[in-house]
């Protein structure tokens, strides 16, 4: 699920960016991509906004401290919980190749505030207001994630690329479901109550 959240917010930021620069449907204007190659260069092709997964922890508020029954016919299936991962995703903007510097420059600032604008107008993604969800993506809410200074240039050493415009995104929850059978048995359908007070099915 993890591959398949990066991918539906990568194109749905890049229809948004699309239609906010006017530009026909052939033209890639987002990829999901690592920021530098192994000799240290952009990875990011000028003049596209690139996206990476920059880290993932587990949000255990609402996990389940033991196995979870589903029934199945006459039995009882029992699963582990499902982990409940949190995305922390990167986006940044490479100014395309051109001779004026200052002109590709601003446009990936702008790419940028479209970026946030797109978040902003649409936080939360469903298959209500997104029908092209792979199965197994319930909701996915979308979070900007404030970095201090220091934060941003250790996040940027350890991606081994030079600072580009970026802005970083918390998506939650992505669900994990494995659902292999841990335990299975009939249900019970009775209980008798002793005389000396025991109680059993």
């Amino acid at each position: 699920m993890i591959s398949e959240a990066c991918q539906l917010l990568r194109s749905e930021l890049e229809a948004f960016l699309r239609r906010k620069a006017r530009l026909g449907p052939a033209l890639e204007l987002v990829r999901l991509t690592p920021f530098a190659t192994a000799d240290g260069a952009s990875a990011i092709p000028p003049g596209l906004v690139g996206m990476c997964l920059f880290n993932i922890d587990e949000e255990r508020v609402m996990k389940s401290p033991g196995l979870v029954p589903t029934r199945r016919g006459d039995r009882i299936e029992y699963v582990q919980p499902e982990v409940r991962l949190n995305l922390y995703l990167l986006f940044a903007a490479n100014p395309a190749a051109s001779p004026d510097p200052g002109a590709a420059y601003a446009e990936a600032l702008r790419r940028i505030g479209w970026t946030v604008a797109f978040f902003q107008a649409k936080r939360v993604f469903d298959p209500k207001n997104t029908p092209g969800m792979a199965p197994g993506l319930a909701e996915l809410a979308v979070d900007l994630y404030a970095m201090t200074l220091e934060q941003q240039n250790y996040l940027w050493s350890i991606l081994g690329a030079k600072y580009l415009p970026s802005v970083a995104y918390q998506v939650r929850p992505v669900l994990i479901q494995e659902g292999e059978v841990q335990l299975d048995q009939a249900p019970v359908t009775e209980i008798a109550v002793h005389a000396n007070g025991y109680t059993a099915p």
